[in-house]
């Protein structure tokens, strides 16, 4: 799931509530922030977006060389065969009634036919969860060309780095800690998500590009502009679940979690770039534990 956070996102932009004019928001200028205590050496926030773009690479490559010398990265999850296998363990369901059954006909049809661009047909589909055909069809087609060709994405470059320069990597998270959330989920909420992803689907190369050019633009303030515009505000429990528990739930884990890279100094911790601004992100969370933060020159 080397793509998640970037699904998350225009999942988030979808359906989000629409703002309510032009809210003052914190820590959005900028994606490398200096994280510093009175206890350790200075370490690194950096907010990524896991796309194949040779844009979104230099701008890593740029960081990378801000940053200097580490003694660790810590990653959102790092990618093994063992994880890619818990992914698919989770978004399969092959004891439970097919997906047919559990969404109908009509919207099954549908989504066969959103589907086969990104080669999946009927018989594959029926053993999905609802809420993994939503992640799949949430990611352009072009994007999976993309990894395809073999184009590296933010997170492949940090492992690449770390590897080449021994430094030690870390993944803050597990894919249980990630796809685990989407299981909680009810029933008819999975199915109003696959329902609300088909019917914005013409939207979603609109989503990517705005956001992109944001991440580009080091404009985090631009994803809220962007929510404002696409937003289709319609399902309060999914606006709930993805703003309580995939935004600030999992924000306050991963605060936690990387206290120890912290107390180590010279950390990198790289996760995706809308987990950092607002009162609930990681970097207001980490200054609410004593520690400093300053942005870092462009």
């Amino acid at each position: 799931m080397r793509r998640f956070s970037l699904v998350l996102l225009a999942l988030v932009v979808l359906w989000a509530p629409p703002a309510s004019g032009e809210e003052k928001r914190i820590y959005t200028e900028g994606l490398l922030w200096r994280v510093e205590s009175q206890n350790a050496p200075a370490s690194y926030v950096f907010g990524t977006i896991h796309i194949s773009d040779r844009r979104v690479q230099a701008v890593v490559q740029d960081m990378l060389q801000t940053v200097g010398p580490l003694d660790s990265i810590s990653l959102e999850i790092v990618q093994s065969p063992a994880t890619m296998a818990a992914a698919a363990q989770r978004m399969f369901d092959l004891q439970g009634p097919p997906l047919s059954q559990r969404v109908g006909a009509q919207l099954f049809s549908q989504t066969v036919a959103a589907a086969a661009p990104y080669g999946l047909n009927a018989t594959v589909l029926e053993r999905f969860k609802p809420w993994a055909v939503a992640v799949t069809l949430s990611l352009p087609v072009s994007e999976l060309r993309a990894q395809a060709s073999g184009e590296l994405n933010s997170e492949k470059l940090l492992e690449a780095h770390a590897t080449s320069n021994r430094i030690a990597l870390y993944g803050i998270e597990t894919i249980d800690d990630q796809l685990g959330l989407f299981d909680g989920l009810s029933e008819a909420e999975q199915v109003d998500m696959l329902r609300l992803t088909l019917q914005n689907s013409r939207k979603t190369g609109a989503i990517f590009t705005r956001l992109v050019n944001a991440y580009l633009a080091q404009d985090l303030n631009d994803f809220y502009r962007v929510m404002e515009e696409f937003s289709v505000g319609q399902e309060s429990n999914l606006q709930e679940f993805f703003e309580g528990q995939m935004i600030a739930g999992r924000n306050r884990q991963m605060v936690e979690r990387i206290q120890p890279r912290l107390a180590e100094g010279n950390a990198l911790i790289a996760v995706g770039a809308l987990h950092l601004p607002d009162e609930v992100g990681v970097l207001r969370l980490l200054e609410q534990r004593g520690y400093t933060i300053s942005p870092m020159p462009r």
